[in-house]
């Protein structure tokens, strides 16, 4: 029946077709989605992963903390990771919408760890210094790992 088309102008035409009908359904349904995607309003999200999980256990332990602030007064150490942790997300929440450099951001740690020596030898530090980490990872500009953070800690002497 179709012996004058060969395999490669079958393929093309269908995969060109197939292309079309993507295209058309993609901005037909999900205009605003893109557009807020290209303009920068809104970023891609993928499924949950470790961190998106790890996130969702960092908001409850902060939704147990602040409903439990009558035990975080009689401990101090708790009140100061309570502070540093504020700082850091403020320091993200001012940062959005503009580029954080990571050497500024690694300037700006460490002379918050210098403020609190009391967290250095903590048995919380490994948790802090996760808790940034995922942090930069939310924020997307640039990653700092837990190792690098122990560095920026250790720079603190």
């Amino acid at each position: 029946m179709f012996t004058n088309t060969s395999w490669t102008n079958y393929i093309t035409a269908t995969a060109l077709l197939s292309a079309g009908w993507y295209l058309f359904v993609g901005f037909r349904y999900y205009y605003g989605d893109i557009k807020a995607i290209i303009s920068g309003k809104r970023k891609l999200q993928f499924r949950a992963t470790r961190n998106d999980s790890l996130d969702e256990e960092i908001t409850s332990v902060d939704n147990s903390d602040t409903s439990s602030e009558d035990s975080n007064d009689n401990n101090p150490v708790l009140e100061e990771i309570d502070e540093l942790i504020g700082k850091v997300k403020n320091i993200f929440r001012n940062a959005s919408g503009k580029p954080l450099p990571k050497d500024e951001f690694s300037e700006y740690l460490t002379l918050l760890f210098i403020d609190y020596p009391s967290l250095k030898n903590s048995p919380h530090r490994p948790s802090l210094n996760e808790l940034i980490a995922t942090e930069c990872l939310k924020q997307g500009n640039f990653t700092l790992t837990e190792t690098e953070i122990d560095y920026l800690w250790n720079e603190t002497e």
